[in-house]
């Protein structure tokens, strides 16, 4: 796996999959909850997605073309593919906290999710099925953010040793 040049682009392509899908729910539930008929606050799970995502999909593109146009390691500053690597770990954590938020949003009592006659904001199943859809979508996003940064630390370890 770490030989072949096919196996990151795979995960790549993975992440940057799910992570449009997460920016596509993200905006979704966004315009659902503003447009429900009883006004709903929204979660930071559909910020965070909305944002966050926005700002992935370029980085997931440039690291993708960055691997396999840029010049090996070797000859390249070791600093420069480490900075790469300390993204994607950023992004790992953005979509760490994303998914905890995202949960919870689902058992939020004051939130379109929440069945009861006094929440605060009316049951609406439309939200909660998008909404469950996101936290889906972002575990599996993060499991391919995990992967793709393990293959990349162990391919650039093999490589300088």
């Amino acid at each position: 796996m770490l030989k072949n040049p096919f196996v990151p682009l795979v995960f790549r392509l993975i992440t940057v999959i799910f992570t449009l899908t997460a920016l596509g729910l993200g905006v979704r539930i966004y315009r659902r909850t503003d447009n429900a008929p009883q006004p709903c606050s929204q979660r930071a799970s559909t910020y965070i997605a909305v944002i966050v995502d926005s700002i992935a999909v370029p980085y997931i593109l440039y690291v993708t073309w960055d691997e396999y146009t840029s010049k090996p390691l070797g000859l390249r500053s070791a600093t420069a593919k480490m900075s790469l690597l300390l993204v994607d770990l950023y992004f790992i954590v953005f979509y760490s906290s994303n998914l905890s938020l995202s949960f919870g949003a689902l058992t939020d009592r004051r939130w379109a999710c929440y069945r009861e006659d006094h929440s605060a904001c009316l049951y609406n199943e439309g939200i909660c099925s998008s909404q469950r859809a996101l936290s889906g979508v972002l575990i599996v996003a993060l499991l391919a953010w995990m992967i793709t940064f393990s293959l990349s630390v162990l391919r650039v370890v093999k490589r300088l040793t």
